[in-house]
């Protein structure tokens, strides 16, 4: 139970030191009020976030990948690297679209969450399913922004696309830390 405890401990300071990796840039980021193809600045700040998101969620499930040994950690990894490289395919035709450049790389709080993932030992899965809650939720909390605040119909409709896909993998990722954690606390 103690060493239960602990483990969940440091995959909460993970997520607290990585700055809920998954999630990326936020609408503080936010660029002008309206660019020259009709953007706001909601519409700008989210496809850079959304596409942060994409970059950090490859990463971290590449890491999962190689480290978690549990059948749920790797099902969650090749599930989110599949849905987000297809979700950055969208995203890069809308911002090309619109002329917005987007992020080429995870930003310097993706790849520190990344190192340590890869260092945390012997727990990897329950630190993975930790990040992926809490990016997951900030991912479904900037996307659900994005369609009350955005205005360009073509981010629109990539945010509508993107939604579903954000909350399934944060209901994946609950149920496998929930799974986890009653394992280890049985």
């Amino acid at each position: 139970m103690n060493r239960t405890r602990t483990t969940v401990t440091l995959a909460t300071s993970v997520v607290a030191a990585a700055g809920l990796a998954v999630g990326g840039a936020t609408a503080a980021t936010a660029a002008p009020a309206t660019s020259a193809h009709g953007l706001n600045a909601a519409d700008q700040a989210f496809m850079k976030a959304n596409e942060q998101t994409n970059l950090a969620e490859m990463a971290l499930g590449k890491i999962a990948l190689k480290r978690a040994t549990g059948p749920n950690a790797r099902a969650l990894a090749h599930r989110t690297i599949a849905d987000h490289v297809k979700a950055q395919a969208k995203l890069k035709q809308v911002a090309k679209q619109d002329g917005v450049t987007l992020p080429t790389k995870p930003d310097a709080t993706q790849l520190a969450a990344a190192q340590k993932l890869s260092k945390v030992n012997p727990h990897v899965a329950l630190n993975y399913f930790t990040i992926q809650v809490a990016g997951h939720k900030l991912s479904v909390h900037q996307t659900k922004s994005e369609l009350k605040k955005g205005s360009k119909p073509n981010v629109l409709a990539y945010a509508k696309y993107y939604l579903p896909v954000a909350e399934m993998h944060n209901h994946m990722a609950k149920a496998d830390l929930a799974q986890l954690k009653s394992e280890l606390n049985g």
